[in-house]
Formats: structure tokens, sequence, C-alpha cells
């Protein structure tokens, strides 16, 4: 008798674990039903939370609807599980998007062969530089392509490591010689090749002080003071001042040789101040803009010599003056493309 009992409690506890294993798995059916708590929805099923009965609903996908919706009659929202779908979708569809895409773009190979057609490579910025310095080589080439030249080769040496690369090649003396061209034009776009290159530049200063600079730019200034066509002087005066600038500002060996080396007559003072007190009698503005842009080099070379005074004094003033420098670098660079723009 105590057996018997023992196997109807035991088949009770039986049937009871296999409703509560069935009840854990949500069957669904075309109409909506009430998914009970702990049940294990499969994926690719409409759920929706019924707002009129707060119980959460769910039925088998509709073909003639794949995506969320809003019931506004019933204040019903719907809310879409479209992973299954959109995967199908997008098997369906791959083929087709496949074939699309190779219509309308062309692949890696059929491009190269085109460029290769047409002679066209990929060129690095040295290689384009050493193709303008070929160039200017050529003693047949016209002002007008001498202009273009030096255009892009100055839009190459901002850059500071392409400045270090047309130095240590040896391509300065191409860029000096153009100072001493006859065409008003092509001095000035050498200045601004020049300038462009030493700019914030130590190494290539350095380089382009050996290789005579000081003495060119001293020369294109004094022989530009007595020339009797102002318009075409005062620009190349206003593009040398620029470019002796770069060359001068945070660079105390140019400094030294251009104020207080006795081989220049004028010396380097003397010829600022001559320049300063220069009167175009038919344009007072070009007077102006010289005698400005000489007191300002002056001026910032005076600052360089009181903070350098003042860095030995207090040694944490060299912090302060760096902050200051960072903050000024990106003013200085753009006011100078500005300036030779002009």
């Amino acid at each position: 008798m105590k057996t018997l009992g023992v196997l109807i409690v035991m088949g009770v506890f039986f049937v009871d674990s296999l409703n509560i294993s069935r009840s854990s798995e949500f069957i669904p059916t075309d109409e909506w039903k009430e998914i009970l708590p702990g049940q294990i929805i499969p994926p690719g099923l409409h759920v929706r939370q019924n707002l009129q009965t707060g119980f959460t609903e769910a039925r088998l996908m509709n073909n003639k609807s794949n995506e969320s919706y809003v019931n506004t009659n019933n204040n019903i929202t719907g809310i879409a599980l479209l992973s299954q779908s959109t995967q199908n979708r997008a098997g369906d569809t791959s083929g087709h998007h496949s074939v699309k895409n190779r219509q309308r773009f062309r692949s890696y190979e059929e491009l190269r062969t085109d460029f290769q057609k047409m002679n066209v490579g990929v060129r690095t910025d040295a290689e384009i530089i050493n193709e303008i310095c070929l160039e200017l080589e050529d003693g047949n080439v016209t002002n007008e392509r001498l202009e273009v030249l030096l255009e892009d080769l100055s839009y190459y040496l901002h850059q500071i490591d392409n400045a270090k690369i047309f130095a240590n090649n040896g391509n300065f003396p191409l860029i000096l010689k153009l100072l001493l061209h006859p065409d008003h034009r092509v001095k000035k776009k050498a200045l601004q090749a020049i300038g462009a290159a030493i700019q914030g530049n130590s190494e290539v200063k350095a380089i382009a002080l050996r290789e005579g600079i000081l003495e060119k730019l001293h020369y294109i200034l004094k022989a530009n003071l007595d020339e009797q066509n102002y318009t075409k002087s005062s620009e190349i005066l206003l593009g040398g001042i620029l470019t002796l600038g770069a060359l001068l500002r945070h660079f105390p060996l140019s400094q030294k040789q251009f104020f207080f080396t006795v081989q220049f007559q004028p010396t380097g003072y003397e010829l600022l101040s001559q320049i300063a007190s220069l009167d175009a009698p038919d344009n007072e503005a070009i007077s102006r803009k010289l005698c400005v842009r000489v007191i300002t080099l002056l001026t910032d070379l005076y600052s360089e010599r009181v903070s350098s005074f003042l860095e030995l004094l207090f040694p944490d003033f060299s912090v302060i003056l760096l902050r200051k420098r960072l903050c000024t670098s990106e003013y200085m660079t753009t006011s100078y493309e500005h300036n030779m723009s002009v």
C-alpha cells in the first residue's frame, strides 16, 4: 500500500515537471497569444505589448507585414523582430547588388590598366620636387613657366620634411641663382620659395646660410634701393624683407653675420634704415608698408634678445615663453603666407 502511494506521488511530480517544461516553450499560432512569464520566445515572431490588458503577446510572422507598425484604433504598439526576414532579404538581393556594383564601379585592375595607358602614376612629394628642380636647371624655360614652377615649389617647401629633402639634395643654388633673374616677377617668386623653405626650419636655415643666402639678400635689397622703377623695386623689397625676416628670426648665427659683419656695406642696420626711410614719390602706401615691415622685424629681434636674457635670469620664464610661441606659431605662419601673397 505504501509502495502504491509512493508511485502515485512520483507520477504526479513527473506530470508536473512535463507541464513546466512544456510551459517554458512558447508555441506560436497565427493569432495573438499571451506570453506567460518564463516562456522562451522562438525567433522570427511578431511581439507586441497590449496596452489594454498589459500582457505581452506574440504570433507567427505575416508575409504582408515585415515592419514595425502602430495600430492607432486599438492603441496597440507593434514591435517587429525582423532579423530573420532581413537576413532572408539580404541573401536574396546580395547577388543583385554585387552585379549592380560591378556595373557602377571598376575594379582595381581596370583602374591600374587605365592609368598605365595614360602614363599617370602616383608620385611622392620628393619626386615632384626633384622634377621641378630638373626643369629649373633647363636654361630654355620661359619666364611664365618659371613663375609656375616656383609657385608649385613654394607649396611643397612649406612642409618641413620636404624643405629638408630639398636642401639636403643641394638644390638651394638653383633658387639663389634666380634672385638675379632680370624679370622682377621671377625674383619675387624665388623669394617666396626661399621663405617657404626656411620659415621655422633651423636645419634648412643653416644650409641656406652656407650657400650664401645672406649675401644674395643683401645684394638684391641694396640694388633695388637705387632702382628708378619704384613699382617693381618695391615688390622685391617687400618680398626680400619677409624672406630676410624668416632667416633672421630665432637664428642667432644669421643675425650675427647680418648685423655685425664688416663685409656688408652698408651694414645690416644701415640697409634696413635706408629701406624704412625710402620715399616713393608716386606711392606713399608702399613707403609706409616698407617702414612697418622693417620696424616689425627689428622689434621681433629685440624681443628675442630680451626673452633670452630673461630665460637666463628666470628659469621658469622659458616655460611661459614656450606656451606663448605655441599659441602664436600658427598665427605667424598664416601671417607670413598672407604677406607673401600681397
